[in-house]
């Protein structure tokens, strides 16, 4: 048995569109120069046809254009002629496969990074506890208050969504338990007290196969929130001259944590897909 290959040139074209090549087609003479038969399925792995690839495993590029490969084969024999078929081989744009969404143990990060409003009586405060709860000192820094009225002030914050996919039932006791708690500790880049968890939305993807989306909310200042106690003799919250750097501004200002709660949020499993750059 010799079987030969051979391209033919005549057979090639190309389709090109908004900008791209979009597909080529290169077709090959096979054909036996004995009287052996050629038996079909020895045909595409023959050395000089193009391999068009297998499952995820990406085709054989087009030789003078780099972005196609090829991933179509079509056989016909050429009827007049015994043992002999002509080979169509289709290349397209490069596939780049990516991983199976739905697959469990999927995760995908995503975040959305956005400048929030608050009213503030001071700036670059001194005292910024993350973990524990604040106590009812002047939390000091800059007094940017008009005789006791909070301005607006933009603070960097994130909003940030984790997909994962597992299999099982819901853990809906589980993800109640952690809602609108803070971590405890350091969790990938954040430090502790930094990240909040606001929940996640749950869904059926298959048998057995669950969506989870869990959302955070990322604060640098540790989610804390201003307040200006007021002179309840007067109704004021001005400095009556206790504290001659705040004179005509607000004194004393405290902190709140509205969410004291703490947990360990590497209990979701999902610490690998955090942002580590």
């Amino acid at each position: 048995m010799s079987i030969e290959v051979k391209e033919l040139l005549e057979g090639r074209s190309v389709s090109f569109a908004n900008g791209a090549y979009r597909s080529a087609v290169r077709e090959f003479l096979v054909y036996e120069t004995t009287t052996a038969n050629i038996d079909v399925q020895e045909i595409l792995p023959l050395a000089g046809i193009p391999n068009v690839g297998y499952m995820l495993v990406q085709g054989e590029a087009h030789p003078t254009l780099p972005d196609l490969s090829a991933q179509e084969a079509a056989i016909a024999p050429i009827t007049d002629r015994k043992n002999a078929f002509r080979v169509s081989i289709t290349y397209k744009r490069i596939v780049t496969y990516g991983p199976d969404a739905d697959r469990p143990g999927y995760m995908e990060f995503s975040s959305s990074i956005t400048a929030e409003f608050r009213e503030v009586w001071r700036t670059d405060p001194e005292d910024l506890p993350m973990t524990s709860m604040p106590g009812n000192n002047d939390i000091g820094g800059t007094a940017v208050d008009v005789k006791g009225e909070p301005v607006s002030v933009p603070f960097t914050t994130a909003s940030i969504q984790i997909q994962h996919v597992i299999e099982g039932n819901f853990p809906f006791s589980f993800i109640q338990s952690l809602a609108g708690r803070r971590n405890e500790s350091a969790w990938g880049i954040y430090p502790a007290g930094t990240i909040l968890f606001e929940g996640a939305d749950c869904s059926s993807i298959g048998v057995g196969r669950r969506r989870l989306t869990y959302t955070f909310h990322h604060d640098p200042n540790g989610h804390l929130r201003q307040v200006s106690v007021p002179d309840f003799a007067s109704g004021a919250a001005i400095n009556t001259g206790t504290a001659a750097e705040y004179a005509l501004n607000a004194y004393p200002v405290i902190h709140r944590q509205p969410f004291p709660g703490l947990a360990d949020f590497s209990e979701l499993g999902v610490d690998e897909i955090l942002v580590v750059e």
